[in-house]
């Protein structure tokens, strides 16, 4: 039942019907604390807060995505504890407070090794290099999206690797590394 709601959740999100999405939001949340399904719960503060992001309401982002935390942290699921912690680090990025987004970013870089989640880690690295490019500190944005790229090639993931490629295009331009950024661009 808490996987029909969240996909009734997403669908209704996506073609803008959000009365209809929250509904379905309460009904996830109301059957996962009957339940005490640690997933459910974990999935519906997630699912609230990239909403809350991507809408630009990043104080309510943050809210829920601390709710997710603690909910994560209290059911020791490290999985959605690395989804929190990186989606605080969006969310504070996104407020142009990179100080804390860099440490939640590093806070799920931490979980995501820890698991053996290389994705995830390819993820967190790019996520690092993101708030590190954005205080300029432009050499350990590199360091960080050349470990993302090295993890995304051994991974043998092409959309990862595109990514990483294209950031590092875009923090050599930032560094006035025309020549650089354009071999980025052109891979």
């Amino acid at each position: 039942m808490t996987r029909a709601c969240e996909k009734l959740i997403r669908a209704h999100s996506e073609i803008g019907d959000k009365e209809q999405a929250e509904i379905f939001k309460r009904k996830l949340h109301t059957i996962a604390e009957e339940i005490q399904n640690t997933s459910g719960k974990c999935t519906f503060w997630n699912q609230i807060a990239e909403d809350s992001l991507n809408s630009g309401d990043y104080e309510k982002a943050i809210e829920y995505f601390e709710n997710l935390l603690k909910e994560a942290k209290k059911e020791q699921h490290q999985s959605f504890e690395g989804l929190a912690y990186c989606g605080l680090g969006n969310a504070y990025l996104s407020c142009g407070d990179y100080e804390h987004a860099l440490s939640y970013h590093r806070r799920d870089l931490t979980i995501r090794k820890a698991a053996g989640d290389q994705t995830g880690e390819c993820s967190a690295y790019g996520h690092m290099g993101a708030a590190y490019n954005s205080m300029s500190q432009h050499s350990q944005a590199v360091d960080c999206y050349e470990h993302q790229l090295a993890l995304a090639k051994l991974l043998d993931n092409p959309i990862l690797t595109t990514d990483a490629y294209g950031c590092l295009g875009i923090v050599h331009r930032n560094m006035k590394h025309y020549q650089r950024a354009l071999q980025y661009h052109q891979l």
